[in-house]
């Protein structure tokens, strides 16, 4: 929920009329407290969609893992989710270089799982680097996503959602 976004008619909606539109009724639907930290900071709370209580509550029942807001905190359809994480290499080498080669990574899980996203390392030089992200089952590509990756001096990777 971005602070502010262009309108058909050339007029800029605030988060305050996008609030008033949406309407209560709505906005308590949304499943802030199942969001990750990172996702409810980067799409949620930099807006002013949620008033600062809303955003207390959720933060507090994000960090407790315990719904301590009025917004629901059960996946939809009673389907359990289990988030997962692996780490193909805990560090860099500082004088790793990309030598043109594809790079790829192999693994396997042990029951029925979905890939919601990839953290991505980004360019430790002022550049922009960009290419297609495949997502292969045995020898069959069943995603394919263009990526491009930007140099930032604040972080070393990006969250990349497939």
């Amino acid at each position: 929920m971005s602070a502010n976004c262009i309108l058909d008619v050339g007029k800029r909606e605030t988060d305050k009329q996008r609030r008033q539109e949406l309407g209560d009724g709505l906005i308590d639907l949304i499943r802030f407290p199942i969001m990750t930290l990172v996702e409810f900071t980067d799409a949620v709370a930099s807006g002013n969609v949620l008033n600062k209580d809303e955003l207390l509550s959720i933060y507090g029942s994000i960090a407790k893992q315990e719904n301590a807001s009025k917004f629901k905190n059960k996946p939809r359809l009673g389907l359990t989710i289990t988030k997962g994480l692996f780490v193909r290499c805990v560090n860099m080498e500082t004088d790793w270089t990309y030598d043109g080669a594809q790079d790829g990574l192999s693994f396997k899980v042990s029951k029925d799982c979905e890939l919601s996203s990839v953290d991505m390392i980004l360019p430790v030089s002022e550049i922009s680097v960009t290419g297609v992200f495949e997502l292969f089952e045995g020898t069959a590509v069943v995603h394919t996503k263009n990526v491009t990756c930007h140099y930032n001096k604040c972080n070393t990777s990006v969250l990349v959602c497939i």
